[in-house]
């Protein structure tokens, strides 16, 4: 989110399942967006990176599927810098891990560990995620217990 995932300005059209757009600032848990699915998280960060693609402002560490391949905005050949101010900017996490905008594919919510993983497994990670989330799910909460028994 900020920083770290990506997301878009308020007001950023999203296609929903049913072929109607909603503003993603409006999106809600349960939502159906196409491709994306069901929606389980949502949130509004501050950011500090943003980029227009093609029309769409969005952070520059979101990952969007250029020309078949899954790439963050910053290094993509359509996404230009519009500085450094400070934004609010809005996301959510979906059960198929996408956002459809404008025709445009771009992830959900991700963190820089499953951005590296979609960048070097491509599309074959959207089939495996869920299985990837358990895993560092079930290694940060061991960590956690052992950060807490430690003090």
């Amino acid at each position: 989110g900020g920083g770290n995932g990506g997301c878009f300005l308020k007001g950023t059209q999203v296609i929903m399942a049913d072929g109607s757009t909603k503003a993603i600032d409006k999106v809600d848990l349960g939502d159906n967006v196409a491709k994306g699915g069901k929606v389980f998280a949502v949130g509004r960060f501050l950011n500090t990176e943003l980029y227009d693609y093609k029309g769409i402002k969005v952070s520059g560490s979101h990952m969007v599927n250029e020309d078949g391949i899954w790439m963050r905005v910053r290094d993509t050949k359509h996404g230009k810098s519009l500085g450094n101010d400070l934004n609010t900017v809005y996301v959510f996490g979906s059960e198929n891990r996408r956002i459809l905008i404008n025709g445009i594919l771009f992830t959900d919510y991700f963190e820089v560990k499953e951005q590296d993983k979609l960048a070097t497994m491509g599309n074959k990670y959207f089939q495996v995620w869920r299985d990837h989330d358990k895993i560092l799910l079930n290694l940060e909460e061991q960590n956690n217990v052992a950060r807490l028994n430690a003090n």
